[in-house]
């Protein structure tokens, strides 16, 4: 039995590889039987739902996926097996659970124009993001650790967009470099231990999961401080001067 797979399949394909490869050295897919499909990273830091155009009527293993679009295989073949489900990393039903079922605590619409700021030369050269409420409206906040203070080497570490409120409290911090989507609109869920872009205008309903680094909700959302400013320290200080405050004096940055 064969079945082809659709451009935009292979374009999402080609995106999951593109995600993962920083991760993982080979990249597994397995195909589900059925039409909604889903990868995880080894590291379940990346997860990836979405759905074919139509349904797969059996399963499929790929071993290396990167190899498999390599070759342009545009039909995959029930006969001719590429590996085994066995030996493949792929999620489970426990997996899936905990990222698509998890508790939603805010959801937000971003429009790709205000998204591809993320992508700008200057904010490439941080590890970290923020995405938080900041007095009811959405804002990012670029970043090399996780920590609450921060430097103000330049205007270019924040970006907010008044015409998008929230309504609660929360800090998320993701490595930049997991950010990777699709030119669309997004709706941005935030849930209890995830990050959920989900594609607005895909036919395929597609949907990107991110683990963050550190998570905060409610009255945890602790204010950033600024050490530019600090009183005790009195000095401009970078963020490589910043963590090493933190480690050897804590009590300076938090009174």
């Amino acid at each position: 039995m064969k079945f082809k797979l659709e451009q935009k399949t292979f374009d999402i394909l080609q995106h999951i590889v593109f995600l993962s490869k920083k991760s993982a050295k080979i990249v597994n897919f397995q195909f589900l039987k059925g039409r909604t499909q889903t990868y995880v990273s080894p590291k379940q830091d990346i997860f990836v739902k979405f759905d074919l155009p139509k349904p797969i009527p059996f399963d499929y293993s790929i071993f290396d996926l990167e190899s498999f679009i390599a070759e342009e295989i545009k039909e995959i073949d029930s006969t001719v097996k590429l590996s085994f489900k066995s030996k493949l990393v792929y999620p489970t039903q426990s997996i899936i659970n905990k990222f698509t079922k998890s508790k939603i605590i805010e959801t937000v619409n971003c429009n790709f124009d205000f998204l591809q700021k993320f992508y700008q030369p200057k904010k490439l050269k941080f590890k970290y993001f923020n995405i938080y409420s900041n007095e009811k409206k959405l804002s990012f906040r670029f970043q090399n650790h996780h920590y609450d203070y921060w430097s103000e080497e330049t205007d270019n570490q924040i970006i907010e967009n008044s015409n998008i409120k929230t309504k609660k409290k929360f800090r998320y911090i993701i490595e930049r470099s997991n950010v990777v989507l699709f030119p669309d609109d997004y709706e941005i869920i935030l849930r209890k231990q995830t990050v959920q872009f989900r594609c607005k205008n895909s036919s395929q309903n597609l949907s990107i999961f991110l683990t963050p680094e550190k998570e905060y909700h409610g009255v945890q959302v602790r204010k950033f401080f600024d050490a530019n400013s600090d009183e005790v320290t009195g000095i401009k200080l970078t963020d490589k001067d910043l963590i090493k405050l933190y480690q050897r004096k804590k009590s300076v940055i938090y009174g």
